[in-house]
């Protein structure tokens, strides 16, 4: 089941057309829901022939997400013709799943659906509940027929009509995942987040439960999250044209521009002895800069 609804409104701004800022502004609304619903999943349990058969295994999932999204967007023109634009996109979203809980066979140990028992509702492991995003386009304001008019030809086929594109985006961590342990010091937060103490992983305060017991503690934290942090591309571009016919497009472009790192998210594993600690790698490419030359004939 998909559920949406927007809103947009626009409004014109009418100016003289040789002041600058003359354009459009636009703002919209958007709210959706994707809900897929839960269709039992029948899997024969796997055992070989001859052996006890505890029956069919009911596996059924709720996933749903639901988000809310707001967009500007903004057109700055000079005359008839565009200088430049920008988008802005913010959208706070939950992804939940409800997976039912599961009952330990005390004859072989072996899981089994217990359809009668309450569902739970927790987080998605892809869950990003911040997603925010700023784009847009700028034409240089020198060359021919522009605020810095360049009249030498020479010039103007080099230093002129350069177009400037950028987005900024920055992105929620994914839910960490919780431990199944028991802790007796009741706090799962690390009294000061760093690298090395990404949650509170003080093992004094941590013991692990006896075999099959039945999980009572959430899969992820709602709070403590991987790291993330904002990522910033810019493109320069410029088109030659040579003849009505020929024309050279020449665009570099420059992703990750600040090199920010972006870090995996902490080990989770009790018995490691790296317990809470970012692992040592790095999620997203450094610095990258390419350039691209297309020719059109």
């Amino acid at each position: 089941m998909k559920v949406l609804a927007e809103g947009a409104r626009a409004a014109a701004r009418y100016r003289q057309p040789e002041l600058p800022g003359a354009g459009w502004y636009q703002a919209r609304l958007r709210s959706s829901g994707d809900c897929a619903r839960a269709v039992p999943d029948v899997a024969v349990d796997q055992r070989q022939a001859g052996k006890d058969d505890l029956g069919p295994r009911r596996r059924a999932i709720h996933r749903a997400r639901h988000a809310a999204r707001v967009e500007e967007h903004r057109r700055q023109a000079h005359g008839f013709r565009d200088r430049g634009s920008q988008v802005v996109r913010y959208t706070l979203a939950a992804r939940v799943v409800t997976p039912p809980r599961a009952r330990a066979s005390s004859l072989l140990q072996s899981t089994t659906w217990n359809a009668a028992e309450p569902l739970i509702y927790e987080l998605d492991n892809t869950d990003k509940p911040h997603n925010l995003s700023f784009s847009g386009l700028w034409d240089l304001p020198f060359g021919a027929g522009r605020k810095l008019n360049i009249s030498n030809p020479v010039g103007n086929a080099f230093a002129g009509n350069w177009r400037f594109d950028w987005i900024f985006t920055y992105l929620s961590g994914y839910p960490v995942p919780w431990p199944n342990l028991i802790n007796y010091c009741g706090e799962w937060h690390a009294a000061a987040q760093d690298e090395d103490h990404w949650f509170n992983n003080d093992k004094s305060c941590y013991k692990t439960f006896p075999s099959f017991n039945l999980r009572t503690i959430p899969d992820r934290f709602p709070d403590i999250r991987n790291p993330s942090r904002p990522q910033l591309n810019v493109a320069l571009e410029k088109t030659f044209r040579f003849t009505e016919r020929y024309r050279l497009q020449f665009r570099g472009e420059l992703f990750n521009v600040t090199n920010t790192p972006i870090r995996p998210g902490p080990n989770t594993n009790f018995n490691s002895a790296s317990f809470g600690k970012l692992t040592k790698m790095q999620n997203n490419f450094p610095r990258v800069i390419q350039f691209a030359a297309k020719l059109f004939f």
